[in-house]
């Protein structure tokens, strides 16, 4: 059995999850539209180390793969 406490507890629990979800749904709405015009030349520089940086990750999948295999 559970006692009133708990399910008390188990609530304010719950409220606080909401609570939290909604603050960051009210920041990512704040942040959805970017404040910065970038030139093509940026756009280009930041998908070229997007890139980059999935290859890395790829590598290093790869790498951990034959050292556990």
């Amino acid at each position: 059995m559970t006692s009133a406490n708990e399910k008390s507890e188990g609530h304010v629990g719950k409220n606080m999850v909401q609570e939290w979800i909604g603050k960051v749904k009210e920041i990512n709405h704040k942040y959805s539209q970017p404040r910065l015009h970038m030139t093509p030349l940026v756009k280009a520089s930041l998908l070229a180390l997007r890139i980059y940086l999935i290859i890395l990750v790829m590598i290093l999948v790869y790498k951990f793969y034959l050292v556990v295999r």
